[in-house]
């Protein structure tokens, strides 16, 4: 694919159509402060009311947060589909109307989704398909209209964060975190983890193996005010909303520019281990009947793609998996010979598993082996607060990259550990061995490889 210019790019949602989209916009928070205001009507006096605020436009996820000053903030990322809940809902009522608590969103929330059924809004009316109502505990999906602009109005009292919740064995458990805090999953669930084995969440999914929890190489999940997740045990247990030990960084995942998706409400989880050779590209996409349902750009293994694939019964194909390079365009890669269903046997094809989660090793024609040692130019540079360190090395051997400052000393280890030869990235997300945040200032990555050491200066800019 050709590179037409620093402002242009190519995009893909199928296989057989590539367009030009000039001057695409990098993802773009917008941020208002919601302030709590008085009810309006008379025999709402007496209630709490809160608004939330989010730009509902072509973007993504919704990220709810609460910031140091109380105030809340909606954030708004790609697509339509959002897991939210309602913590914050009228408690003198055993569940909550739909219409009423939705009234903001109108016409612009066209279906609500819940483990009990879904409710969907046409022609100005509510159509109930075993969702009559909502309450605060349970998760939610609901699906929002493109627009401008949008105000979420939450009336009510917060739910009661020390309240006792049951996960059954056997089923989703579909969850509201109530809490103003950002955590790791890990610790907001510390009273059941041990309990748990596979979480969904809007934008990232994480499964136990053995006593491990595989997830996304280059961002650590974590869970905000409003986030709903939906979570498998493998035994019934209960919990209590535990207060967070640490503080989640906010890094997330760069944007895809080239192939472009569609969200669904439910996907399947795709993690690549590796790709054989270490080939050099940019973003890589998993596609079904020549539609692109997910995509990443690479920035650490193992990578983590969500692919809103479509069941088999319901004329879903199989996978297939592309590669992005700016040298040689797409490049089809395909699973290695190591890849394994869930039963365990040998594969060469991928079929859809609804809420599946899978590993998997890909391979690739077009495989090259560099011939020196080689210290990319690192991306963003100038960077604020991460940026991503790629090399390439000539065979495979113990690998050391290392960060200093200005004065010589080392502020951070990425890597001393063998690595197989090709292209590797890494990213430094601005933080020292303690993690944490190192100041403005130039730093230097040093790679170090079979003897050879090559050095590359970078700018921190906050």
């Amino acid at each position: 694919m050709e590179n037409i210019g620093d402002t242009d790019m190519r995009c893909m949602r199928s296989m057989k159509d590539a367009k030009a989209i000039r001057n695409a916009p990098n993802m773009v928070h917008i941020e208002e402060v919601v302030h709590k205001m008085k009810p309006i009507s008379i025999e709402n006096k007496n209630r709490e009311s809160a608004i939330f605020s989010y730009p509902a436009s072509k973007y993504k996820r919704i990220a709810l947060t609460f910031s140091e000053n109380r105030n809340y903030i909606y954030k708004r990322g790609i697509l339509r589909w959002k897991k939210t809940g309602y913590p914050r809902l009228q408690r003198d009522e055993i569940g909550t109307s739909i219409e009423f608590v939705n009234v903001s969103l109108l016409p612009h929330l066209t279906t609500i989704l819940s483990c009990e059924g879904s409710a969907e809004y046409c022609n100005n009316m509510w159509t109930y398909n075993g969702l009559y109502s909502l309450d605060s505990m349970p998760g939610y999906k609901l699906k929002i209209a493109e627009v401008d602009s949008i105000r979420l109005f939450e009336l009510g009292t917060i739910i009661d964060t020390l309240m006792v919740h049951q996960l059954l064995e056997g089923q989703w458990n579909w969850l509201t975190y109530p809490c103003y805090e950002k955590a790791y999953p890990w610790e907001a669930l510390a009273g059941a983890i041990d309990h748990i084995d596979y979480i969904m969440a809007e934008d990232w999914s994480m499964k136990r193996r053995g006593d491990s929890w595989i997830y996304d190489g280059s961002s650590r999940p974590n869970i905000k005010y409003g986030d709903s997740i939906m979570i498998q045990t493998i035994r019934d247990c209960s919990f209590v909303w535990n207060n967070p030990i640490n503080t989640p960084d906010d890094s997330e995942p760069q944007k895809t520019t080239y192939f472009l998706y569609d969200d669904k409400p439910d996907y399947e989880t795709i993690m690549i281990e590796a790709i054989e050779g270490n080939p050099e590209y940019t973003e890589i996409g998993v596609f079904q009947n020549d539609q692109c349902i997910g995509a990443r750009v690479f920035e650490a293994y193992p990578i983590q793609i969500l692919a809103y694939s479509t069941p088999a019964d319901e004329g879903g194909g199989e996978l297939s998996f592309l590669l992005h390079t700016w040298s040689k365009g797409t490049i089809p890669a395909v699973p290695a010979s190591g890849t394994r269903t869930p039963n365990g046997q040998a594969t060469s094809t991928i079929s859809p598993i609804k809420y599946g989660f899978r590993m998997l090793t890909l391979k690739t024609d077009n495989q090259q082996i560099p011939t020196i040692l080689t210290l990319h130019s690192n991306y963003p540079n100038p960077f604020n607060p991460s940026t991503s360190i790629s090399f390439s090395i000539p065979k495979t051997a113990e690998v050391k990259l290392d960060i200093y400052n200005i004065r010589g000393q080392k502020v951070r280890k990425l890597i001393h550990s063998p690595l197989e030869y090709g292209r590797h990235r890494l990213v430094w997300n601005g933080r020292d061995e303690g993690n944490r945040p190192v100041a403005s200032g130039v730093y230097f990555a040093r790679l170090e490889h079979c003897g050879d050491v090559k050095i590359r200066k970078m700018m921190l800019l906050k």
